[in-house]
């Protein structure tokens, strides 16, 4: 029972160390505030939102012209080797001729889709639709999550509650032992007194 209560003890310093940072009490609010912001279901769906959002955007890009440009360069050698020859009668000896080449080219070309039997209108169709899903997985998380802390926060001001009562309880009962052993020790009353 101690090392339970031991346990428990080290549990609620390291929860309220990690989550308050010094603080005891939280309002509702901050509580809910705080699950907002770190719950990771909840970021998990605020992502898939926005990559949904962001999909929702380029499924347009099917209707938009396509630009393709091009640019390209190249340098060549070619080596050679003349034999010699006689202009009359000079000779004129060989010997290696090295020429060099570059070439540039430089292209441009545009495209548009006219007609593709409805694909682009239904992959935009679709965008919407899983943008939409994602939007109200978001908004269902964020409830649940908000749900989920209100219901935590008010059971866990119940328990305080009840275990303040029962304190009192035990302070009472306590009391009125103090009282009774007092009585028997004075022998107003019998011994069984006691034990009520």
């Amino acid at each position: 029972m101690k090392r339970l209560m031991i346990l428990v003890v080290l549990l609620t310093l390291l929860v309220n160390s990690g989550f308050s940072q010094g603080k005891t009490e939280f309002t509702l609010q901050e509580c809910v505030d705080y699950s907002i912001k770190n719950n990771p279901t909840l970021k998990n769906a605020w992502y898939n939102m926005e990559m949904a959002k962001n999909n929702k955007l380029s499924s347009w890009a099917g209707w938009l012209p396509r630009i393709n440009g091009t640019v390209s360069t190249s340098r060549s050698e070619q080596n050679s080797t003349a034999e010699g020859y006689f202009v009359g009668n000079t000779y004129i000896p060989g010997g290696n001729i090295n020429e060099e080449y570059d070439s540039y080219y430089a292209g441009l070309s545009a495209s548009m889709n006219l007609i593709d039997a409805g694909v682009t209108y239904y992959t935009i169709k679709k965008a919407r639709s899983d943008h939409d899903a994602q939007l109200a997985n978001y908004n269902y998380q964020l409830q649940q999550t908000v749900l989920s802390i209100v219901e935590r926060y008010y059971d866990l001001v119940k328990q305080q509650k009840i275990l303040e009562a029962k304190q009192k309880a035990v302070e009472r009962s306590e009391e009125q032992a103090r009282r009774a052993q007092t009585m028997y020790e004075l022998g107003a009353t019998a011994k069984v007194d006691m034990y009520r």
